[in-house]
Formats: C-alpha cells, structure tokens, sequence
C-alpha cells in the first residue's frame, strides 16, 4: 500500500497519523492502523537498506582482497623478473654453507666446467671452484672436454658411466643442494675426462 511512497512522504503520512489519533477523534481507530501499517512499512524499508549496506560491505571486502592478492603477485612477478635479469652469483652465506658441506666429505675429483663463451656461466662457475679449493675438495683442471653448452638452464653434474657413477657422485649432489643448486647427474658418455672423475657443469641462465 504505501511502497509506492517515498521515505519522506511516508514519515510525513506518520506524523500527522499519530497527531490526529492523538486529538481522540471518531477516526482514532482509522489512524491506529494507519500508524500500525506505516511504521511497519518503514521497518521493511529499513531492514531492505541494512541487507543492501551490508551486502556491498561484503562486496567491498571482497574486493579489497582481490586488490590484494594482484598487488603481491605483481610484486613476486616484479622480483622474479628482476631475479632472472642478474647474473647468478655465490653469496657470501651460500659460499660458507658450501664449504662447509664440502669438508670432511666423500673425496674425488671434481672439474668445473661452463658452457662456451657464456660470460656468467664462467663467472658463476669460477665462483664455485673457489669455493671448493677453499673447502680442500679435489679440484682437477680439465681442458677440452668435448662438450660445447648443455641444451638446458642452470647446471648438470656430468658422469660418463651412469651405471657406475664415481664415489663421490651422491656426496657432491648433496653439496650442492645446500645452496639451491638441484643438479641431477647427466651422461656425459664419449666425452674426454677421466673416467673417476665428475664435472659440475654451468650452463646459461
């Protein structure tokens, strides 16, 4: 009946509603159930604008988290594009956690090798010899070993024989995990370096 009126009007039509019952008038009556019938219109209006205040206050929550979930991935994609635009490089907490696990270990020779002309590779490479010369590890140079570049990121610990690999092969793959470095042994199968050796070897980024 009165959800066609607009709040002001309703409260109006309330006013003078409880002023002319107020009066004791013969429409006393009329203006009691008109009273009765209003203030529940308004109850009605009241609590449909507390679900929609609500509503979009949940709406707004919502909202807010999803703004920040896309702010924090956008920051770890900013970090690991940034990442992935700098040379690779042996902090000083990596190469100490290197060292230390290099010590006391299973011995056997090592050759650190590097893809060909790769700057950083060799960079990197050269970082990590130093640190095992440091540790007392069995550090060989090699020369021409045959291989030019692996044909995937990172690294590999080469060995010629998989099914009789060195020694030391587990040891150094445990080694090397400690500072993030999870390099599987590859078959280096036909290439020149000494059959009881391994090569840790860098490859591009």
């Amino acid at each position: 009946m009165f959800s066609s009126l607009s709040d002001a009007a309703l409260s109006t039509l309330r006013w003078w509603v409880s002023w002319v019952a107020a009066g004791g008038s013969g429409l006393g009556v009329f203006c009691a159930v008109l009273t009765i019938l209003t203030t529940r219109e308004t109850s009605r209006r009241s609590s449909i604008k507390t679900d929609q205040l609500e509503e979009t206050l949940v709406q707004t929550r919502a909202d807010l988290l999803l703004a920040e979930v896309d702010a924090k991935d956008a920051q770890e994609t900013a970090r690991l594009a940034h990442a992935a635009s700098q040379p690779r490089t042996l902090t000083p907490d990596q190469r100490a956690k290197l060292v230390a696990a290099f010590k006391g270990g299973t011995k056997g020779k090592i050759i650190v090798k590097a893809d060909l002309g790769d700057g950083e590779a060799e960079t990197y490479a050269e970082q990590i010899q130093n640190a095992l010369l440091e540790a007392g590890a069995e550090v060989v140079e090699q020369g021409y070993t045959g291989i030019v570049t692996l044909h995937h990121q990172g690294g590999a610990i080469l060995i010629k024989n998989p099914a009789s690999p060195p020694p030391h092969t587990a040891f150094v793959q445990q080694c090397l995990m400690q500072i993030g470095l999870k390099y599987v042994p590859g078959n280096a199968r036909g290439a020149e370096f000494p059959d009881d050796a391994l090569i840790i070897w860098i490859s591009h980024k």
